[in-house]
């Protein structure tokens, strides 16, 4: 009876010790998973990206939206003037620089790094005459040029090949955005003579149609 006793009682203990051992497994593992869920559910800022490229890139995307911001505004000036055709052109191109600021944007989801939204300073909308408010949009273009140029520097002295590859859309665009404000710019000139003439630049902008 003693030895029945004893041996019940050392195969209670180990069958206690068991339980405790599954006990604690369950527990590590619990806490591993806990871990791995905290883990995975904080995002990645830079993702695959280095520190100077993002920043550049966030920038960038931010810039494009003061782009269409500013677009946008003076879409409003000449819309006040009765010139909805060029108002109608400015509000199209301000679409336009809205998706360019979500390519940068998607981009930067792609190498798995975070996207940012900064404060956009508020242009103004009041100009002092028509050929003003686009010298304004020109300088403000060949500004993003400069900036856009200094990215393609910045990705190539960081080694990152497929930033600069994909800033190479941009460049590109650069090129059409200066040349078409340029050449308003020298019908502006050429209708203030006459300001009556302005109508007929407006009715030739007014014919551009989204690309959407």
């Amino acid at each position: 009876s003693t030895q029945r006793h004893g041996g019940d009682t050392i195969r209670f203990c180990c069958f206690l010790n068991l339980a405790v051992m599954a006990a604690l497994v369950r527990l590590a593992a619990s806490r591993a998973f806990s871990s791995r869920a905290f883990s995975s559910s904080t995002p990645s800022i830079q993702g695959t990206l280095k520190s100077k490229v993002h920043s550049a890139l966030v920038d960038s995307g931010n810039k494009e939206l003061y782009s269409s911001h500013l677009y946008t505004a003076a879409a409003f000036y000449f819309n006040n003037l009765n010139f909805v055709g060029i108002g109608s052109w400015l509000e199209i191109q301000a679409e336009e620089e809205r998706d360019h600021a979500k390519k940068f944007f998607k981009y930067i989801e792609q190498r798995g790094g975070l996207p940012a939204l900064q404060a956009v300073p508020a242009p103004s909308n009041h100009f002092e005459n028509p050929l003003k408010a686009w010298e304004l949009i020109q300088a403000h273009e060949e500004a993003t040029t400069q900036y856009i140029n200094e990215c393609c520097d910045l990705a190539l002295a960081e080694k990152d090949h497929a930033t600069y590859n994909f800033l190479q859309f941009f460049a590109a665009e650069q090129v059409e955005e200066e040349d078409t404000t340029r050449q308003i710019i020298e019908e502006v000139k050429a209708y203030s003579a006459l300001p009556g003439l302005l109508y007929h630049l407006d009715k030739k902008l007014g014919k551009r149609s989204s690309s959407k």
